[in-house]
């Protein structure tokens, strides 16, 4: 499997392969929350592949160790929380994907996978923003203040988070026809 090809369809693939090395090995179940563009992809129908398919692990009381290894395979990297940019809260937000025998997959929900993408600050990370249905679904507002609670709790680039915001919002005013001092939209509702 090409790491440069991460799609809905070769992510369902690696998931039910983790999951049978998973049963075959006797192992605990096993929690991935993916973010970034993997869970876009998975979940707000993000149209383009990735090679960055960065998750969370969970494992309950028991350690999986050498996971790692069968998740590279795939092209799934283990990443810590501390590295990302996340609402302190974020696990109370995160959203079912898929269930298998031993693996549960999740992703960010929609303000903290946003929230994530904002902070890096990078031209790509917004574009993948716009470009999925993410920002549809949620209120501008109730984002802004979830952001604004995150970087209370970020240490070292905050002004950096900062304009990253400013950025963020000044591109999402423009896009959706909006002065930044005015309401936001409200958000679509979100299906059950």
């Amino acid at each position: 499997m090409s790491l440069f090809s991460f799609d809905k369809e070769l992510a369902e693939k690696a998931f039910k392969e983790v999951d049978a090395s998973l049963v075959e090995k006797g192992l605990p179940p096993l929690s991935l929350i993916l973010c970034g563009a993997a869970a876009l992809i998975v979940k707000h129908d993000l149209k383009r592949k990735t090679a960055d398919i960065d998750t969370l692990v969970r494992t309950g009381n028991s350690s999986v160790y050498g996971i790692g290894t069968i998740l590279a395979k795939y092209g799934l990297h283990i990443i810590s929380e501390a590295l990302l940019c996340l609402h302190p809260d974020y696990s109370e937000r995160v959203e079912e994907f898929e269930r298998y025998r031993k693996l549960v997959v999740y992703t960010l929900g929609p303000y903290d996978l946003a929230i994530s993408k904002i902070a890096r600050g990078f031209e790509k990370d917004r574009e993948d923003l716009f470009q999925s249905t993410l920002l549809q679904s949620i209120d501008f507002d109730k984002l802004k203040k979830l952001y604004f609670e995150a970087l209370k709790y970020w240490v070292g680039r905050e002004q950096e988070y900062k304009q990253n915001w400013d950025l963020f919002e000044e591109e999402y005013c423009a896009r959706f026809g909006q002065d930044p001092d005015a309401p936001a939209p409200e958000a679509s509702p979100v299906p059950d």
